[in-house]
Formats: C-alpha cells, sequence, structure tokens
C-alpha cells in the first residue's frame, strides 16, 4: 500500500492498514517523507527547548479564536511548519490550565483523526496526552499503529488514563508494534506496574511515575508473561521490568510457569548486552539470585532455540571474569558455579541440536554470535570465526 497522500489524514491511512492485519504490527508502512528533515533536526538540536514554546503558541492562538472546520484545517497546515515534541512538554500542558480540558480534546481529537501529516498528528496526542478519557482509547490505539512517528506520546495519553483502561490499552499497542514504540509502552507498564519501585540506578523510584498512583496488578501479570519479544529493543527496559514486576517473586515459585522461565529467560539475556541502552545485569542487587532460580527452572524444560539462546548469552555472559560477570561472584564461587550448571545443561541430550540450529541460523548476526560465544564458554572447539559473505 502506497503512502497517503497531502489531503489523507494519517489516521484514515493506519486504519486501511489495520484492516487487513487487525491483529500484529502494521505491514508496509510508508509514510511521507518530512520535508527539510536534515536542517529541521539541526535546527532542533540547537533550539530543543523552544519546541514545546512554539508548539503551545500555535495551539494557543487558535484556540483563542471560535472554532470551526476551515479554523482547524488552518491549524492542521499551521502545525506542519512547526517541530512539535515527541512527548509531554510543560509548555503544552500549561495550555489545560489555560483552557478548558473539553475544549483542549476537542482540538486534539480533531487533529489525531483528521492530520494529514505527522507534526499535527504528534500535536494532537500531546493534547490528549493532557486530557484523554477512556472513550480516546480506539482513536489513540489505531494511529499508535504507524509507531516511532510519534514517539512517546500515545502511549503518554494511554498512561494517564485509570490502570483498568491504561493497562490493556497499552498492552495491546505493545503487542502491535515493534521497536521504539513498543518500547515507549513497555516503560508505562513499568510504572504502572509499581509506581514506587526502587531502581538502584535512580537510587529511587523511575522518575517519571506518579507515587500517589495505585500499583496494577495486571501489569505486572502482563510484563512477568510479554514484556520482552523477540527483537532489538528489549535492553531499553529489561533490567526496569525486572524491578518493577518483582519478576524474582514469580521466578522463585517452584510451580513457575513455562511463559514466565522463558520472559525471565529473554529479560536477563537483554541485560546482558545492553550498555549505553539500559541498566545492565551487574546494576540489579538480586541478579544472583535471579540468575540462580531460572537456572533451577530452565532445565526442567523441554529445549527450544530461544531458551538455547538465552541460556547460552548467560553461560557466555558469566564466562568473561574481566567484565561485568566478575560483580556477580557474590558468594566467591558462585559464577562459576552457575556457569558450570548452564553450560551442563546445553550439553545434555536435545540441547546441542538446538545450539546447532542457532549456529546455523540464516539470517542477521545470530548464527556468527552463537558460535563465537559457543567457543568461548567451550561449548564448542576453537577454529576459524564465521565465514564472511561474499561481496556481489
Amino acid at each position: 500500500m502506497t503512502a497517503p497522500g497531502a489531503r489523507v489524514p494519517l489516521y484514515e491511512y493506519a486504519l486501511r492498514l489495520h484492516r487487513p492485519n487487525p491483529d500484529g504490527p502494521l505491514r508496509e508502512v510508508v509514510l511521507p517523507p518530512e520535508p527539510d528533515r536534515g536542517q529541521r533536526y539541526h535546527r532542533d538540536l540547537a533550539e530543543v527547548r523552544l519546541r514545546g514554546a512554539r508548539t503551545a503558541a500555535v495551539l494557543d492562538q487558535r484556540l483563542g479564536r471560535p472554532l470551526s472546520p476551515a479554523s482547524l484545517r488552518l491549524l492542521d497546515s499551521a502545525l506542519a511548519q512547526v517541530p512539535v515534541p515527541r512527548h509531554r512538554d510543560p509548555a503544552v500542558r500549561d495550555l489545560s490550565r489555560r483552557h478548558p480540558p473539553a475544549l483542549l480534546r476537542t482540538v486534539g481529537r480533531w487533529l489525531v483523526r483528521h492530520g494529514t501529516g505527522r507534526e499535527a498528528v504528534a500535536a494532537g496526542l500531546a493534547l490528549l496526552a493532557e486530557t484523554a478519557v477512556e472513550s480516546d482509547v480506539p482513536l489513540i490505539l489505531t494511529v499508535g499503529l504507524l509507531g516511532s512517528p510519534f514517539g512517546r506520546l500515545p502511549a503518554d495519553a494511554l498512561e494517564r488514563l485509570p490502570n483498568a483502561a491504561a493497562t490493556p490499552a497499552l498492552s495491546r499497542l505493545a503487542e502491535r508494534t515493534t521497536g521504539t514504540a513498543r518500547t515507549h509502552c513497555v516503560h508505562a507498564l513499568n510504572r504502572l506496574a509499581d509506581p514506587r519501585a526502587h531502581y538502584p540506578w535512580w537510587q529511587g523510584p523511575h522518575p517519571l511515575a506518579d507515587p500517589d498512583r495505585p500499583a496494577d496488578p495486571q501489569a505486572v501479570h502482563w510484563l512477568r508473561r510479554r514484556a520482552a519479544d523477540h527483537g532489538d529493543f528489549n535492553g531499553y527496559f529489561a533490567a526496569e521490568t525486572l524491578v518493577a514486576a518483582d519478576v524474582e517473586r514469580a521466578i522463585a515459585d517452584p510451580h513457575a510457569d513455562s511463559e514466565t522461565v522463558d520472559q525471565t529467560g529473554r529479560l536477563l539475556r537483554a541485560t546482558t548486552d545492553c550498555a549505553g541502552t539500559g541498566a545492565t545485569l551487574a546494576r540489579l542487587d538480586n541478579a544472583r539470585e535471579l540468575l540462580t532460580h531460572y537456572a533451577d527452572h530452565v532445565g526442567r524444560l523441554a529445549p527450544t532455540a530461544d531458551r538455547c539462546r538465552s541460556v547460552l548469552a548467560l553461560a557466555g555472559h558469566l564466562a568473561d571474569p574481566r567484565g561485568e560477570a566478575a560483580a556477580l561472584d557474590r558468594p566467591p564461587g558462585g559464577r562459576a558455579a552457575l556457569l558450570a550448571q548452564l553450560t551442563a545443561l546445553l550439553r545434555e541430550p536435545g540441547w546441542p541440536a538446538r545450539l546447532a540450529e542457532l549456529t546455523a541460523w540464516p539470517t542477521g548476526n545470530l548464527a556468527g554470535w552463537s558460535l563465537l560465544t559457543a567457543r568461548r564458554t567451550g561449548l564448542l572447539p576453537d577454529g576459524p570465526g564465521p565465514r564472511a559473505r561474499r561481496r556481489r
């Protein structure tokens, strides 16, 4: 499907893509290119603090006049010239103090429903992030399926709703998006799961969490089973989810179900290779306990490629005593014992076949990574590195 034309609202475009695939991420999303994108990017870096103020000024000018279809179309055109923030902004928030929330909600809904450009739709989402009610969920979910062009705004708008509406909507959007759009939803669900969770790297609660908001068991349940997908962005939230959803309590249960065990494995392996994007395994006070419980549980499950990948990643992490794994050697010898347990598992019947499946993976860098990690942990003999692909 081609990109929407100049007069086609982005909401209508998302709706068209949604109909043939109502349960998964949208396919073949092609949005119109942003005009003057390179120059705008550099200009925004120099004036990043003015984005919200400029957006609020354009909106304020229109909100002070009678609304009509013609005036709203002019607002759509005016916003195309403004770099709209992709997160909640203080200047936009101030509008809710100067104008009735119902008016802001009306304008926000119109921009999300009829906006023909990214900036106009983003401005509408910014208004709904301050004023949305439960009836706005279908609108926000539909346009949120377009993903990263709107940054954190769809998740921000859904997070402000009561828990009973926010958690199902955020989990639904997370399951139907990928990349950064999904990451923002998981971050929001972490804040809902336990707004007062203590994060060692922040020495306290999440800076965006509302400490007066009640914790949501629905969010905890989803995070323990669905937070990490098979993509490359899990490291942004993995350690945060391990804390917010109190995964240690779930994985310490001797009757933990396979979904919880597999999800714990994905989260743990993401924390071993996420330096620069999120908190690493060594930043968790309970890393040793999480690894121990996970190793005990995964050993009683049948081998799969995904489980083998998690076990191999953790074994490879523990095999480097000079890296961050050195901090996990509490008490002394604990790291070596865990490493021996994981490598022994990978040698048990059925697991070598799954390892061979990983080392022959046809796409991406998984095959090369698996081969090198298996050699580092002594599962495979040393040999030549992965064969480089020939250039045509």
